[in-house]
């Protein structure tokens, strides 16, 4: 997984269909990014806490460092839905990714 910064907290989860490297996903209640690519049915660890780099943002949104983020099913936004799952390391632009951090809470 290259878009890792700094590592934080894993666990082994169940894959519910294809997971891809680097990606991020909900399972249950919790967000993760797989630290592997496995197949449905395999085990895959994700890590939950920690940096990453690359992360999918809503585009057009600009973000402001330390700024609360939310996931809404396919990329991390500033919009308050549900519950806040990390926080912006820094100012992002309206591109597409965006550095973030993963408190590792219920998403």
């Amino acid at each position: 997984m290259k878009n890792c910064v700094r590592e934080g907290l894993r666990t082994k989860l169940t894959a519910t269909g294809t997971v891809t490297s680097g990606s991020f996903y909900k399972y249950g209640a919790l967000l993760f990014c797989a630290l592997a690519s496995a197949s449905s049915g395999e085990r895959v660890v994700g890590m939950y806490s920690g940096e990453f780099s690359g992360a999918p943002k809503v585009a057009g949104q600009a973000w402001t460092e330390n700024q609360a983020l939310y996931w809404n099913g396919t990329a991390f936004t500033n919009v308050a839905t549900g519950n806040a799952v990390g926080w912006a390391r820094v100012a992002a632009s309206p591109d597409t990714t965006g550095t973030v951090i993963l408190a590792g809470v219920i998403a």
